[in-house]
């Protein structure tokens, strides 16, 4: 039977059908099986090539084909050497011309000739051919022009992967080995090869693994160790991350892992890049063996300055760019690859693998800035999706509260350490006012859940008496920081939180009219949506006084949109504003513009907006990760779903009626408000812009703390002017105040 099958070998390939009945075999299995007589071996030699199906691209070509009395002597000479092993002349010969290959048609054909009977002897007795095998899997196998005496440029490759591919399905024993070998030829010296060798060298891995499925999980390891350090080329670290995306094509069960190392990857190169609360950046060189002290810190400023070298200022530009650009380019492959998998699979999946990422590493960094961005893309391409073509009744986008819901059980869990919730209430703060697909209800939802817990721990013991300011901030930075995070939101989504809060009510009163019958209308339940005048009043007005803590610009804010939208009492009000007077900081600021490039993202990110670095004192040294995404070619993939800074919420949005029907107030009274607070602003962008003139606001609850100044431990650069105004003048209150509406 063996001999008709080696006959019928050496006239054609037989198909599987042929090869059933020539074998007498009843069942094969589901895949391509070729006999026929290798030429490049000895005679009765029947070699069989299995592949995984036909559709597979990763498919190893056949090997090179000599001429049978070319072969011989070779074949003979390897048989002569392996069998004397490293005492004889030929041995040393066949394994220098391995290790120092000078002649590739030869070479070739002495990897081919390895395959045949000699093969046995590699793998049963590793330790007798350590050296051999040592060379054959540290061989590169590419030559850079095709020799005469060889069919094509990558026959040499061929019959070396052939090779490796023998010997690991002869004994798993050289997996690793093998898999070390074609990962290096993948990603050593080869950002220039072209897509030929690149295919070969994934089909050659590919195939490896179809042989041996255990290696799926062996492979990763290989991978990971492998990864270039951030500051290797840009172009070696962009050619390493593609393949790495291109072997999941093969190995999708390591998706997750390949995504959680290339978010770290961007993590590390992240956090390297500072960005002061003045605006400097600089590159964190904290981990990096510097040849010269005098590199051991790149500092950037955005501001002009006068008394850095211009040499000097040349390089920190140039190390800071370096390094962005860097982040800049893993950072468009990665979301390139994510909107490629979420249009195929959707982005459930994807967010069901960056979720744990998220969890473990991205949230317990500190001032992370970029690579965050990945959760609010996720969501928003699944609310495209939702919406595109949308059906009635068909079920609507839930990333974005899932991933709302889950910050908000971080920041209540008690077992979490405090930093990592305040890190979650900041996170929730930014994602809710920066991602533009989430809804009203999910805004109010959210404040209210914060406002919830606040109430709580103002009903628990809090009577812990602190020395200072800074020891009572430490006490308390939680609630302090959860305090930051409900009034940060209302400054981005006041208005629309406000009118959805108020339509739910109105919802339900009609529905309670109707005697529960459903009028159609898709509000919330009122409950769990409060955000009604009452809650911020006792939170603004309790004696722990979160609003001298929070961040200046937010407290800014808040009390402006709490002006235009009633949503403290008057009285408490002015107090408050008086306070904030009193705690400003004294800079001049320019009126922020839309962003338009990449160069303007920087400017926007020190000015522009609520919570931006550089605006004022910030006590609880807290930071919003949705601030404006500052690089120049990943940013197109955020900006369909980013929700810039629009300025604050004019006068006319005011709503008149209130829940508690205790004050209707018209357009006049509004107007005659807004004046005193001094906030009307100019068009342009000129430092020199003129300010109204403010009426001081008396001080008329007894009940509220004396106001308490510090100092703040986040600096900025000051670009005020000289002034004719008195410190403590009710002129000089009033210019303070319309300094700080000015930047909205």
């Amino acid at each position: 039977s063996a001999e008709r099958v080696v006959q019928h070998a050496k006239r054609t390939p037989v198909s599987v059908l042929d090869a059933t009945q020539a074998l007498s075999i009843d069942t094969v299995p589901d895949m391509t099986i070729c006999l026929r007589k290798d030429r490049t071996t000895m005679e009765n030699t029947v070699a069989i090539d299995v592949t995984a199906s036909k559709a597979n691209q990763f498919t190893v070509p056949p090997c090179p084909q000599f001429e049978r009395q070319e072969l011989q002597p070779v074949e003979t000479f390897v048989v002569n050497a392996i069998a004397a092993k490293d005492s004889s002349k030929e041995y040393r010969v066949m394994l220098d011309s391995i290790r120092k290959p000078k002649d590739p048609p030869t070479l070739c054909k002495v990897l081919l000739a390895l395959r045949g009977n000699t093969l046995h002897q590699l793998t049963g007795n590793p330790k007798s051919h350590a050296q051999l095998l040592h060379w054959l899997f540290r061989l590169d196998p590419f030559l850079n022009e095709k020799h005469d005496k060889l069919p094509d440029l990558y026959s040499l490759a061929d019959a070396h992967f052939h090779l490796l591919l023998a010997l690991v399905s002869a004994n798993t024993v050289f997996l690793q080995s093998g898999m070390t070998a074609l990962w290096r030829l993948l990603t050593t010296n080869a950002q220039e090869a072209p897509a030929e060798r690149t295919g070969r060298i994934h089909a050659a891995l590919a195939t490896m693994l179809r042989l041996v499925p255990k290696g799926n999980s062996e492979l990763f390891p290989i991978i990971a160790s492998s990864f270039p350090f951030r500051t290797r080329p840009k172009q070696e670290l962009e050619w390493y991350s593609r393949q790495c995306l291109t072997a999941l094509q093969y190995v999708p069960t390591l998706h997750a892992q390949m995504l959680e190392m290339l978010l770290d990857k961007c993590l590390e190169m992240d956090v390297e890049i500072k960005i002061g609360n003045g605006g400097q950046v600089s590159i964190d060189e904290s981990n990096h063996s510097l040849d010269n002290a005098e590199e051991e810190m790149f500092e950037l400023e955005l501001h002009n300055d006068t008394t850095r070298k211009p040499m000097e200022q040349d390089k920190v530009e140039e190390k800071v760019d370096e390094m962005a650009d860097k982040l800049d380019s893993l950072m468009t492959i990665l979301l390139e690859h994510i909107q490629a998998h979420s249009a195929k699979h959707g982005a459930h999946s994807m967010y069901r693998m960056v979720s744990p990422v998220f969890d473990s590493s991205i949230l317990t960094t500190h001032r992370s800035k970029f690579v965050q961005f990945v959760i609010l893309f996720i969501c928003g391409l699944e609310h495209n999706q939702f919406s595109e073509n949308k059906p009635p009744h068909a079920p609507v986008a839930q990333l974005d509260r899932e991933f709302a819901a889950k910050l908000i059980d971080i920041v209540l869990d008690p077992y979490r350490a405090t930093v990592t919730r305040q890190s979650g209430a900041c996170y929730l703060a930014s994602f809710i006012s920066r991602a533009k697909f989430v809804s009203p209800e999910t805004s109010c939802e959210t404040i209210s859940a914060l406002l919830k817990w606040a109430e709580a721990y103002m009903q628990s013991d809090y009577s812990t008496r602190a020395s200072d300011l800074r020891e009572q901030c430490d006490l308390h930075s939680l609630f302090y920081t959860v305090c930051q995070a409900a009034f940060y939101i209302i400054c981005f989504r006041g208005a629309e939180s406000i009118r959805y809060y108020r339509s739910a009510i109105k919802s339900h009163e009609r529905q309670q009219q109707l005697l529960n019958e459903d009028d159609g209308g898709s509000y919330a339940d009122p409950e769990h949506v409060d955000i009604s005048p009452q809650r911020w009043a006792s939170v603004c007005g309790h004696p722990l006084q979160p609003l001298r803590f929070c961040l200046e610009s937010v407290r800014g804010e808040f009390l402006h949109v709490a002006h235009v939208f009633r949503l403290l009492p008057p009285d408490l009000l002015k107090c408050l504003n008086v306070d904030d007077s009193k705690m400003s900081s004294r800079t001049k600021r320019r009126k922020p513009v839309a962003i338009t490039t990449a160069a303007t993202l920087a400017n926007r990110r020190m000015k522009g907006g609520v919570g931006g670095i550089g605006q004022g004192s910030n006590p609880l040294d807290s930071f919003f990760p949705y601030d404006p995404y500052l690089l120049s070619h990943s940013h197109q993939f955020v900006e369909p779903f980013y929700k810039n800074w629009e300025g604050s919420v004019e006068d006319d949005d005011g709503m008149t009626d209130y829940d508690d029907g205790d004050q209707v107030a018209d357009d006049s009274s509004v107007e005659d408000d807004t004046s005193a607070l001094g906030d009307s602003d100019e068009d342009d962008d000129d430092d020199d812009d003129q300010n109204d003139a403010a009426a001081h606001m008396p001080r008329s609850v007894d009940s509220y703390l004396n106001p308490m100044s510090y100092i703040s431990n986040a600096t900025i650069e000051s670009t005020s002017t000289k002034s004719s105004f008195q410190p403590g003048t009710p002129d000089e209150v009033a210019r303070n105040k319309q300094e700080q509406r000015q930047a909205w």
